[in-house]
């Protein structure tokens, strides 16, 4: 039987002020939670003599010459074989780390702080409200979820994790409240952010869409949710569009963004082979987790598997949509590679969301146990990042 979106069912929502009410409580919690993380890692990064140097790591130098000075010129097929080039980098991000640097006169890496410190409490809030108002999930255990994840620590830093996942939530939200514009223009940026964003688009403009069926079969009901979902996929294609065309003008080569990932030596191959052939690799050892040292294969294998068995508690939760946005993730990405997945995995506002219901049916000391666990293990991983710690690249 097809979820019903909880959009159409009016009769018990809280008045307007009461739901702002909500609204504001959970930001003010959001910041208070978030604050309370981000001063240890300011305390954490005054023992490296350039702390703004020790925050940008990996992807972050990608971002920030993007920032900096925009894209490479070089057409695709004049660069020597294997070469990286900043096209594998979606631009919303650095885009707008530009513009708070124009605004404020603030460095590159400084802007991108602030606006990731910003972002995060809102996206924080917009999480544990879509949580508790579409699967009554506690908002408040939603937030603290998503602060003390280990992989938070990319909400943090200079990532994308933070620009990604707020505009995630933004679509899932307005799209399921029938918001179908509001939710079309943050689409549009939505699918500037990251290459699995348009799939995920897809899904989740198709599951509205079975939702709205679901709730009205009559004939004008199924061709008025048909059409929402065609402008719901055009509006939200803009912002890949725009970049496939700027690349296009760029380098010649409208999909140069996939092109150049096999010099991350990133190339697809089936999913279930690369998830087999790093458990297969005996390389789990204390020193992988240490700076200097080569991540370990089978630690990626191993946090893969873990976001499978996630997906599939939010088939069984009724978690549908967020359960199969997680493993369509989870899919491009081994598709191609298994670094980075924890991050890719884990540090998404769908997965904390889905970790949150599940403790949810846990007794609350286990839960606050599973929570401090968490948030110490974020205070460790935090202090490896400083150090460039490869395993969390």
């Amino acid at each position: 039987m097809p979820e019903p979106s909880k959009a159409f069912a009016n009769t018990d929502a809280p008045s307007a002020s009461i739901y702002q009410n909500q609204c504001l409580r959970l930001l003010a919690f959001s910041y208070v939670t978030s604050a309370l993380f981000l001063i240890y890692y300011v305390v954490i990064a005054q023992a490296f003599p350039q702390p703004l140097h020790a925050v940008c790591a990996w992807d972050c130098d990608w971002y920030m010459g993007i920032a900096k000075a925009g894209y490479s010129s070089s057409p695709l097929g004049t660069i020597p074989v294997g070469q990286q080039e900043n096209w594998a980098f979606f631009p919303a991000f650095p885009e707008l780390t530009r513009l708070i640097h124009l605004a404020t006169g603030a460095g590159y890496t400084a802007a991108a702080l602030a606006l990731n410190n910003v972002l995060f409490p809102a996206m924080l809030a917009i999480t544990g409200l879509y949580g508790s108002k579409f699967h009554r999930i506690n908002p408040h255990l939603t937030i603290l979820v998503a602060a003390s994840l280990p992989t938070s620590l990319y909400y943090h830093v200079p990532y994308s994790e933070t620009c990604y996942g707020i505009l995630l939530m933004l679509v899932l939200l307005l799209r399921r409240s029938g918001r179908l514009y509001a939710a079309s223009l943050c689409a549009a940026l939505f699918t500037a952010s990251r290459p699995t964003a348009a799939p995920i688009l897809a899904i989740i403009g198709l599951y509205q869409w079975e939702a709205e069926i679901a709730h009205d079969r009559s004939r004008s009901a199924v061709i008025k949710s048909t059409c929402d979902l065609i402008l719901f996929g055009a509006i939200g294609a803009i912002g890949l569009m725009l970049f496939m065309l700027y690349l296009h003008f760029k380098t010649g080569d409208a999909l140069a963004f996939a092109h150049v990932q096999s010099a991350w030596h990133r190339t697809w191959r089936n999913p279930l082979y690369n998830i087999i052939g790093g458990m297969l690799v005996p390389d789990l050892t204390v020193q992988a987790f240490l700076p200097g040292h080569l991540p370990s294969l089978r630690y990626m294998a191993i946090t893969t598997l873990l976001g499978i068995a996630l997906s599939l508690y939010g088939f069984c939760a009724n978690l549908r949509r967020e359960a199969a946005i997680l493993l369509v993730t989870i899919a491009i990405a081994t598709g191609s590679a298994l670094f980075a997945m924890p991050r890719l995995i884990f540090a998404s506002p769908v997965a904390a969301l889905l970790i949150a219901s599940c403790l949810e049916r846990l007794p609350a000391e286990y839960r606050t146990s599973l929570l401090c666990l968490s948030a110490m293990i974020q205070a460790a991983a935090v202090m490896l990042w400083y150090q460039q710690a490869n395993f969390l690249m």
